[in-house]
């Protein structure tokens, strides 16, 4: 189990930190469980799943748009459907 923390300067943009944080993963695991991040990056997804089989994140549809990126779908589907696990 990989638990992160990474901490940047006051204001920070943490889908930047977290990028970063995944860049220096070296080892390749089974899941990446996360919190929601709004407007989640799709080149942190990608990078997520470059270290794990499935990426169990929230990623909800916004107040008067769906979720469209397939990459995101994806993702979207994997928490629906991995919350039981």
């Amino acid at each position: 189990m990989i638990i992160g923390v990474e901490m940047g300067k006051a204001y920070t943009d943490e889908r930047k930190l977290l990028k970063e944080m995944m860049e220096g993963i070296k080892v390749k695991g089974r899941y990446i469980l996360g919190d929601a991040l709004y407007g989640m990056d799709v080149k942190v997804l990608r990078l997520m799943f470059e270290k794990a089989k499935e990426v169990i994140v929230p990623v909800r549809d916004g107040l008067h748009k769906r979720v469209r990126n397939p990459l995101r779908k994806i993702v979207k589907w994997m928490y629906e459907n991995g919350r039981e696990k």
